[in-house]
């Protein structure tokens, strides 16, 4: 809404009708603006960012009690993994895992995958694990696997940077002999999480990690609008992240950018 809209409103919501319920909707409220000054003021705010990860576990746990139902870790775990930080998705899937598992009051991790995995053999948490250990071969089987029964690439690379992101934060935290229960507790890490993560962020030096960011940054472009299928962007992520740097496919390529290779290329 253009400002001199807005501020035209700035007298109805000094005196508003008491019958209306006017809600505005906006990426962000410019404080200089004299709507935006009236509006904070007078009126209730309620400001919606997306739920930092940290936080998520707790709130799924949170969601399963108030349905009457205990999650495992793992199944909280796999949650994340598989269907990310959407809130309504994620509710969405407490959901029809309390359905699936009738009286019992414990939620497992395969009780989850019944649900909101799909119908192939492997799942996006499947491919994070054989990743974190750098193992080509059974990543790239996995990808296809997914691809196969309709994972869209774009849900599979987010979970892919998630993963390299936290990586990256342990591994930063661990250079700086911080210790280990301080990591866990700053980054919200469980400890039967601990043990795969740490030999994660041992498994990958600080500049292929850092390489590895451009890689999924690159991808992601391509996946949104490059001349390249999307099964061969994901399968040389996949083969990069495995190989490293120095040893990726990506170095053949020189500095042509993904986004602008043709499918002959």
């Amino acid at each position: 809404m253009p400002a001199a809209e807005a501020n035209g409103l700035v007298a109805y919501l000094s005196d508003p009708s008491p019958t209306t319920c006017l809600t505005f909707v906006a990426a962000r409220l410019d404080a200089r603006r004299t709507f935006s000054q009236t509006l904070t003021r007078n009126h209730p705010v309620v400001e919606c960012r997306p739920m930092p990860e940290g936080q998520l576990p707790a709130w799924i746990r949170q969601q399963a009690r108030s349905l009457g139902y205990r999650l495992s870790e793992e199944a909280v775990t796999f949650l994340i993994e598989q269907v990310g930080s959407g809130l309504e998705n994620l509710h969405n899937e407490i959901a029809k895992a309390t359905l699936a598992v009738g009286e019992r009051r414990t939620i497992s991790r395969e009780d989850v995958q019944r649900v909101c995995g799909l119908s192939g053999k492997w799942f996006i948490p499947d491919l994070l694990e054989v990743l974190g250990q750098r193992r080509a071969e059974q990543a790239v089987g996995i990808l296809g696997n997914l691809l196969e029964y309709g994972e869209p690439p774009l849900v599979i690379l987010s979970a892919i940077a998630r993963q390299f992101r936290q990586i990256f934060k342990v591994k930063q935290l661990l250079l700086a002999d911080l210790p280990e229960s301080t990591i866990q507790k700053k980054l919200g890490i469980w400890r039967s999480s601990w043990p795969i993560i740490y030999r994660q962020a041992e498994a990958f030096g600080m500049e292929d990690l850092r390489w590895a960011h451009h890689r999924i940054m690159e991808t992601d472009a391509g996946l949104k609008g490059g001349a390249v299928s999307n099964t061969l962007l994901m399968e040389m992520l996949v083969l990069d992240l495995c190989a490293g740097r120095t040893r990726g496919l990506r170095r053949f390529l020189g500095r042509q950018h993904l986004l602008h290779l043709d499918r002959q290329a």
